[in-house]
């Protein structure tokens, strides 16, 4: 090394060199040759140069990039490997383990999904990153809200001899919702589609809902409502809706089923009392992404019309999508989702009819006036009738003598509900009655409607009475009936109530109507005059 040092000015030397093994050095000695001259200076002063030589081992990472993953549909995951201080060799491999549910394969045409994927990286320098990409998928079953689902992907690092844990959340790329509708004795079964993904549309097809635990449940079955579609497409924007009518025997059907099942298998029926044990359907549909161009230009009556897309359209959609290179991941076949469903207590018992008739001798409702309002309760389906069928069933088989005692009356506890600023209730606000099937109940309760405009009609509430039993050990109570067993055929309707009479209103109506019998006076008496001056 040559160095040149200039008089009277601070020179920096830097040196140059090889480290050795790993640890702390610090500069003790300098030695100065110059031809035959030698020169040795202690560095021995505080601050003296130090520094350390340390090995810096390789990490890895695993990088999901920009946006959400998604379950149904592959994910495309980069995992890295950072040098470090070492030479990285050509061909080293790490093992990816997914957690139960999710599986994964490298890049490549021919490479299939698995819960263990090992990849093989390329050769790289010191203080390098080297990448490989991995696809991640998850099945989308079952999928009933918009919640991320999270699963553990868990890598084995060669160089520590350890394993480390990665949570990776995935949001469903399509989920349902399920509604049971009511129109008076009728049920509607309703799923809705709704599709979470911002760039890409998918298009449905063979939708079809079925009725699990038909067996169990007699006179019960699900008829499509929807239109004979080949396709539906959704988005973002816009959801799926697919409708079913479930069609229910009343009580003398459900007798004849029961019959016809005891006969057969020589047993008591497997339904439920009343016929209306719980029911399960399953849901299944195939769905696949469609071009994003296309899916946005249709229109909302357009989104179940059927029609043959390009498979140049798909690609440049998905070519949009910042996933370019890996279209055939994402051009796969059509995936199947699955769904299932619990419900019961689903057939209308009740109907409830309330009106506010105006008072006696006016036309319209008036403000602090009292108005009749009428109830009517009917009963459309009773499931002690069908419990007292059973049971005389069972007796005959056994060949009991003793009569059943009859239960086709039922218990009810009515309350009307009204809000307190605009409805006053003048009489029994609630009370029991006992209604017999196909046979209505009618109550008159006298309300005062407190202010005038178009007021919302007071609620009627049913409620499910247990009297006390004889020992007095449990108290009368109220049981709510389920959503969907009570239809109110008067909610949200509206009544008009004209103001409240008032001194000026009143003097305003006489002064009128005596203007009318004036007017009425001076012109029988020109018709009059008239008459009296003809020849």
């Amino acid at each position: 090394m040559f160095i040149i040092l200039v008089p009277k000015v601070l020179n920096k030397i830097e040196l140059i060199g090889e480290a050795g093994i790993q640890g702390a050095y610090t500069l003790t000695q300098m030695r100065i040759c110059w031809r035959q001259l030698h020169l040795l200076e202690n560095l021995t002063m505080p601050g003296a140069s130090s520094f350390q030589v340390a090995s810096e081992q390789p990490v890895i990472l695993l990088n999901k990039g920009e946006g959400e993953l998604f379950a149904g549909r592959p994910n495309k995951l980069s995992l890295s490997i950072y040098c470090g201080s070492e030479s990285l060799p050509e061909g080293q491999q790490i093992q990816v383990t997914c957690g139960r549910g999710l599986v994964a394969r490298t890049a490549g045409a021919n490479h299939e999904y698995n819960p263990t994927v090992v990849v093989t990286f390329p050769g790289g320098q010191p203080f390098e990153t080297v990448s490989q990409d991995i696809w991640v998928f998850c099945k989308l079953e079952n999928k009933k809200d918009a919640n991320s689902v999270e699963y553990t992907v868990r890598i084995q690092d060669p160089w520590r001899q350890t394993t480390m844990d990665i949570c990776l959340n995935f949001l469903p790329i399509l989920y349902t919702t399920f509604n049971l509708l009511t129109a008076m004795d009728k049920k509607f079964v309703q799923v809705k589609v709704i599709c979470m993904s911002n760039e890409t549309s998918y298009k449905l097809t063979g939708v079809n809902m079925e009725l699990v635990n038909k067996e169990n449940l007699p006179g019960l079955e699900l008829r499509s409502m929807n239109q004979n579609y080949p396709e539906l497409i959704i988005s973002k924007q816009f959801e799926g809706a697919f409708l079913w009518q479930l069609k229910m025997a009343d009580n003398n059907q459900l007798t004849t089923h029961q019959n016809e099942s005891a006969d057969q298998n020589n047993k008591s029926p497997p339904n439920k009392v009343g016929g209306d044990g719980p029911a399960k359907v399953a849901l299944k549909f195939c769905y696949a992404p469609i071009a994003s161009e296309e899916g946005d230009k249709t229109s909302s009556a357009e989104l179940g019309s059927a029609g043959k897309r390009n498979e140049d359209d798909i690609v440049t959609s998905l070519q949009s999508m910042d996933l370019a290179g890996d279209l055939d991941e994402l051009m796969e076949t059509e995936k199947e989702f699955c769904a299932s469903y619990t419900f019961q207590d689903y057939r209308t018992l009740y109907t409830v009819y309330a009106k506010v008739e105006p008072a006696k001798g006016n036309e319209f409702c008036r403000a602090s006036t009292l108005c009749p309002m009428k109830i009517e309760v009917e009963q459309l389906f009773n499931p002690q009738t069908a419990a007292t069928a059973d049971k005389q069933q069972g007796q005959q088989r056994r060949g009991d003598t003793a009569a059943s005692s009859g239960c086709g009356q039922t218990s009810l506890f009515y309350e009307i509900i009204a809000d307190q600023t605009q409805w006053a209730v003048c009489g029994k606000q609630g009370a029991v009655i006992n209604i017999q099937r196909s046979s209505r109940e009618s109550i008159t309760v006298d309300v005062m409607p407190l202010t005038g405009g178009q007021l919302p009609l007071p609620t009627v509430r049913l409620s499910k009475y247990i009297p006390a039993d004889h020992g007095g050990n449990n108290a009368a109570r109220l049981d709510p009936f389920a959503i969907g067993q009570v239809y109110n055929m008067s909610r949200a309707q509206q009544i008009h109530v004209l103001p409240p009479v008032t001194a000026a209103s009143t003097a305003a109506a006489a002064a009128a109507s005596h203007q009318q019998m004036l007017v009425a006076a001076g012109g029988a008496a020109t018709q009059q005059q008239e008459f009296l001056s003809l020849p």
